[in-house]
């Protein structure tokens, strides 16, 4: 399965959600090979946790297993027979009575490679596995269906014969983002800059500011490809009802694909999701990742949503009437533009880090962290044209969540006061972090803390959505505060305090809600 997600380029950052890499059983700090693509209309990467040297031999292996004790550790002990290289695999169970399916990243002998050499080591490996008794025994595979599958991975077989020393990087996973200029290369020449070079010679041009981001989740790779820097990425989304009476139900998707055609969208992801058919009614969801820049239609989005819903509308119903007996419904309400960065759930980042202090490296995981969990951490600007309180407040309520962090900095230091008792610290805890947290409790949404153990506790205590932390076992304390903001993600309460904070999103800067995290919260100290 492939699907396009577009992500900001944070100058040689890139954020790569929690899920995609789950998907691709990459985890974090896990290393990457990467490979640049020359001759690409645009600056493409291809990445993969597979090294590039074994493309050209790596297979997805996937065996549906008996429900009996130790068919599992039966196939891994007949792949190993056939002097098989395991290189990733992960198993499910597929029904209640504990079948499942093994699916494997392998890589096969040079001696499979030739003739038949494929099938004749797939039927090897099946007639093991049934003398073993380890293969399913449901009644789908007893119409014909394989029990064991064995397929190349294609796309990296075919890039393999690209792989050249000067093409090639290898970097790793950190924080839940991929940063460019730690991808290298045998000579120490980094990603980034190659891109640069390469790519834009001419130091006028800007580099680019999206990537879209598509993991193929069969074939075990992502492709990275930078957008032209002049690029306005707009998502479109709308939900249609059709109703046929002779159920002819064609050509809907492709009218409005057509229209955004002429209208001059270019279009780089489109969705097309059946939310419900019942009689002669269809409903369903159309979703489109566009290029705005060069469109006809007015700059402002408002504005042009309002014109483009009128276009869609009479081209629909136009298509509806060529059909018999057929109507279609747009639904204005559904119908919506947003920009690509609106699209991250705003979430307030309250600390006290001062990018001049050793401390700023926890803030800057964190945010990393947050961007992870498509969440788009925000905090205030001072705008001097309204007071503090005024800017802190008008973005608090523009959040459904707020997660802070305590840290012990030079400003907070507690100089002639001992500590209370042995837990208690030698810091005081920030009087605005508090004040916003305090602040975004009364609002009924949920807060998130993170505190360094030497810093005093607040007044008012979170319990479990509390995390203590120290040097040593912080990226610990910081998996717990994920794992807490995941599942309360899942919560009805979550979607409430979104759509309470929509109103309020409104009223705020762009600005703001643009605001570079990284530059204010560095990875190391900085004057």
């Amino acid at each position: 399965m492939r699907i396009s997600h577009f992500v900001p380029l944070r100058g040689s950052k890139i954020n790569v959600a929690k899920e995609i890499l789950s998907e691709l059983g990459i985890r974090n700090d896990c290393y990457l090979y990467a490979l640049r693509l020359a001759g690409a209309p645009y600056p493409t990467i291809v990445l993969s946790s597979i090294p590039p040297k074994i493309w050209d031999r790596a297979f997805k292996l996937v065996i549906y297993l008996s429900r009996g004790p130790g068919s599992l550790s039966s196939a891994a002990n007949v792949i190993s027979e056939m002097g098989i290289n395991l290189f990733a695999s992960w198993a499910a169970a597929t029904t209640a009575s504990g079948e499942g399916c093994w699916t494997s990243v392998v890589e096969l002998p040079s001696e499979y490679l030739v003739d038949q050499g494929i099938n004749n080591l797939k039927e090897k490996i099946t007639a093991r596995l049934r003398e073993k008794r380890a293969l399913s025994e449901s009644e789908e595979f007893r119409t014909g269906l394989d029990r064991v599958i064995l397929i190349p991975l294609k796309v990296l077989q075919n890039l393999r014969h690209h792989v050249v020393p000067e093409c090639q990087y290898v970097g790793h996973v950190e924080h839940y983002s991929l940063d460019l200029r730690e991808f290298y290369d045998s000579n120490k020449f980094h990603l980034f800059d190659s891109i640069i070079v390469t790519e834009y010679p001419n130091r006028g041009t800007p580099v680019p500011e999206y990537c879209i981001l598509t993991p193929d989740t069969e074939e075990r790779y992502i492709r990275l490809t930078f957008l032209p820097y002049h690029s306005r990425m707009v998502q479109i989304s709308m939900k249609l009802q059709i109703c046929s009476e002779e159920g002819i139900f064609k050509g809907y998707f492709g009218s409005v694909l057509e229209n955004l055609t002429l209208l001059g969208f270019n279009i780089y992801a489109a969705d097309n999701f059946m939310l419900e058919k019942k009689g002669p009614i269809e409903k369903a969801t159309f979703v489109f990742a566009v290029d705005v820049s060069k469109t006809a239609l007015p700059d402002d989005l408002q504005e042009m949503r309002i014109q483009l819903h009128k276009k869609l509308k009479k081209s629909l119903d136009k298509h509806a009437s060529m059909l018999e007996k057929s109507s279609v419904d747009l639904f204005e309400e559904d119908f919506r533009l947003e920009r690509i960065e609106t699209l991250f759930t705003r979430c307030f980042f309250a600390t006290n880090a001062r990018k001049e202090e050793p401390t700023v490296e926890y803030a800057w995981k964190v945010v990393q962290a947050l961007r992870g969990l498509r969440l788009g951490p925000v905090n205030v600007d001072i705008t001097r044209t309204r007071t503090v309180y005024e800017d802190v407040t008008g973005l608090l309520r523009a959040c459904p969540i707020l997660v802070s962090l305590h840290l012990p900095t030079e400003k907070n230091k507690l100089e002639n006061e001992p500590p209370m008792d042995e837990s208690s610290g030698s810091y005081a805890p920030s009087e605005w972090v508090v004040f916003e947290e305090a602040f975004m409790d009364a609002l009924n949404r949920r807060v998130f803390r993170l505190r360094h153990k030497d810093v005093r506790p607040p007044a008012f205590a979170l319990g479990w959505r509390e995390f203590v932390f120290d040097q040593s076992n912080f990226n610990n304390k910081l998996d717990g505060l994920i794992k807490a903001i995941e599942t309360h993600k899942a919560s009805p309460e979550y979607l409430e305090a979104i759509r309470g904070s929509e109103e309020w999103a409104k009223r705020v800067s762009p600005s703001q809600l643009r605001r570079n995290l990284e530059g204010e919260y560095p990875p190391y100290p900085t004057k």
